[in-house]
């Protein structure tokens, strides 16, 4: 009972990310597509917490760039984090 509770939970985990991702590459394909994006609505959009993603941007993982105080992402870093993310899921 256990690993078939496993299971169906790895495969809704999958299927929430897919439907992620595709919902993901319509918005970056948009020709109304932003070129920067506030670390709230990345964090909407991946799903991760904002102090993870600001802990990426300190490490280095990412790059942001500054508007006033503002963090802010560039379009092509938040495209590399949803690879990445990608890339983590399909290991799963």
């Amino acid at each position: 009972m256990k690993n078939t509770l496993i299971e169906l939970l790895e495969e809704l985990k999958n299927e929430i990310i897919n439907e992620i991702l595709v919902i993901l590459k319509r918005e970056i394909s948009s020709p109304n597509k932003k070129e920067f994006y506030s670390v709230d609505e990345v964090s909407e959009i991946t799903g991760l917490p904002k102090s993870n993603i600001k802990r990426k941007y300190q490490n280095g993982i990412i790059e942001r760039v500054y508007s006033g105080n503002k963090p802010l992402i560039p379009a092509k870093e938040l495209e590399k984090l949803i690879y990445i993310l990608n890339l983590k899921s399909t290991k799963n």
